[in-house]
């Protein structure tokens, strides 16, 4: 019987804001060996903030952009979610 492995985890606010303490880069040199220990078929990612476009412009995803760079997870399917506000 073949395995599906389901991975999901609470990133705690991942952004890429310049006055991150800690910086984002020491937040990824942590958070990307934990996601690729997964070996997920479908990830699932709590807390990923959206940063501001320009006027009219969609929200981008800077931060896990970042994170997922160089990983299995690059080209996953994103589905995203957002808060009223």
């Amino acid at each position: 019987m073949p395995v599906f492995r389901v991975g999901t985890f609470n990133l705690e606010n991942l952004d890429d804001k310049p006055d991150l303490d800690p910086p984002l880069a020491e937040r990824l040199g942590i958070l990307r060996p934990q996601l690729l220990r997964l070996k997920a078929d479908l990830l699932c990612l709590q807390e990923v903030n959206a940063q501001r476009g320009a006027s009219g412009q969609p929200r981008t995803l800077a931060a896990l952009d970042r994170l997922l760079a160089g990983t299995p997870y690059v080209d996953f399917h994103r589905a995203v979610g957002s808060s009223n506000e």
